[in-house]
């Protein structure tokens, strides 16, 4: 097994190729109101998947859904807001998939 860190990065590559990533991919001040949505940030992964990942998303605050889409090279992570805008938010992500 390998292991290591990379930008926002931490992960792991098993002996099988599976590869495994995490850490926060996007921070910041949530400006929208209730029903809006906007991209918040793209992130290169620190290495190439075989085929598109699997990407989970966690987060706060409360009011904020997450989404994700992800592609073999980077993920990119959006938010939209279901309540009060003003809060700050701090998107985690966890990928994983075959290294290239």
């Amino acid at each position: 097994m390998e292991s290591g860190e990379s930008g926002v990065w931490s992960y792991r590559i098993w002996d099988d190729g599976t590869a495994e990533l995490w850490g926060v991919v996007a921070s910041g001040k949530n400006t929208l109101s209730s029903g809006q949505a906007k991209d918040v940030a793209e992130v290169d992964f620190p290495f190439e998947f075989e085929t598109v990942p699997v990407c989970v998303l966690g987060g706060n605050p409360y009011n904020l859904t997450y989404y994700a889409y992800p592609r073999t090279t980077k993920v990119g992570v959006g938010i939209r807001c279901f309540g009060s805008e003003n809060n700050e938010y701090n998107i985690r992500a966890y990928v994983v998939g075959t290294k290239a």
